[in-house]
């Protein structure tokens, strides 16, 4: 699916191609309007929400409810839940379902998720409080420890991530130079076999 969609550093554009899978021309058709407006919105939260291409600005959004929450406003303006609309939903599992994570990539959502949970629990702690003697009960080099903790796992997820789109893209590529195309698979190209 990354092959039909492109960042353009303003907006998601599209290939013509996509209105010909049934998701996604359905989405396009719906919208009466001449501008397609609402279609062009909900092809760039498919593409922002699910594309793992590194010029996807929310990309580093890992928590998925928060990149949800996030795109809810940016997109929609917050007008719109597109989780409720059926033809989004089709549209986001398609994409899902057409660009399976690779090992590195899931060790990436992996640490993502647990970079948060340990974000939100240095968040929560209460640098403040004292004992009845009127010492710290936070150590400084506890909050030391773990937020190098953090610094040391972000590095980890860019790694990781960094090591999925290059398998990615060593996935599409093909001898001679070229790459995949959209509607083709590397594994049935016949002239692989030469």
């Amino acid at each position: 699916m990354d092959k039909f969609f492109k960042w353009n550093g303003e907006k998601v554009e599209f290939e013509p191609e996509l209105l010909g899978i049934a998701a996604y021309g359905e989405l396009w058709d719906r919208d009466g309007t001449k501008e397609k407006k609402r279609a062009r919105q909900d092809f760039a939260f498919i593409w922002f929400m699910m594309s793992r291409d590194t010029e996807n600005n929310y990309l580093g959004i890992t928590n998925m409810d928060k990149r949800l929450a996030t795109l809810i406003e940016d997109v929609y303006e917050g007008k719109t839940d597109p989780t409720a609309d059926p033809l989004v939903v089709k549209g986001l599992k398609l994409y899902k379902e057409r660009n399976p994570k690779n090992g590195f990539e899931q060790q990436a959502d992996f640490l993502g998720e647990e970079i948060e949970l340990l974000r939100e629990a240095v968040r929560s702690m209460d640098k403040s409080a004292v004992s009845a003697t009127g010492t710290l009960l936070l150590k400084p080099a506890e909050f030391a420890k773990a937020t190098s903790e953090i610094s040391n796992m972000v590095k980890e997820y860019d790694n990781m991530m960094t090591l999925g789109i290059e398998k990615r893209n060593q996935d599409s590529n093909i001898r001679g130079g070229g790459s995949v195309g959209a509607f083709e698979s590397a594994a049935s190209a016949t002239y692989l076999d030469e």
